[in-house]
């Protein structure tokens, strides 16, 4: 019988030889054209519908449309289509306000109430505080994350599993 100690040499031996070879890395693809890789990264990673708008150094725009408008509908977006926004607006939001900042359009302490049509909204204080744009930034404005109907009436087709989809900005101010 082998003993432990020489079984366990036989192993670690065995480990050292399997770990010093060396696994080929997998390709890195390669693209001819923007478009190439664009359809590489939609067909990977998209799974229904993509609309895609490069604006140039020139401001040259080229759009791209890739995949189906729902599930019932396999017509191709295009630029009428109107996509649910998505996780991805909370960084493109962040980021257009941080640019906005940087340019002085726009004050972290500005209220909200003076960048709305004051005859037509009225924005409600929370803890006898108006309501700033730092407060919408930081969910700490009091607004409640979705609609929930105690407040004000819901929308006509309001829908709990889409709670957002019936409101227009009528409704909403």
């Amino acid at each position: 019988m082998i003993s432990v100690i020489r079984l366990n040499l036989i192993l670690f031996l065995c480990f050292l030889l399997v770990s010093g070879c060396k696994k080929e890395p997998s390709p890195e693809p390669h693209f001819n054209s923007f478009e190439e890789e664009l359809e590489y990264l939609v067909e990977e990673y998209v799974k229904m519908g993509a609309s895609v708008g490069i604006i140039d150094q020139q401001q040259n725009l080229q759009e791209y449309y890739f995949g189906s408008i729902s599930n019932d509908d396999a017509s191709p977006p295009d630029s009428h289509s109107i996509f649910e926004l998505g996780s991805i607006t909370k960084t493109l939001t962040a980021t257009l306000l941080a640019q906005m900042i940087l340019d002085g359009k726009i004050d972290l302490a500005d209220e909200l109430e003076s960048l709305l049509p004051s005859e037509e909204v009225s924005v409600p204080n929370w803890n006898e505080i108006k309501i700033n744009i730092e407060h919408l930034a930081t969910h700490s404005s009091g607004l409640p994350k979705a609609p929930q109907g105690s407040a004000q009436p819901l929308p006509p087709g309001f829908d709990p599993y889409d709670p957002y989809a019936a409101y227009t900005t009528e409704y909403v101010y």
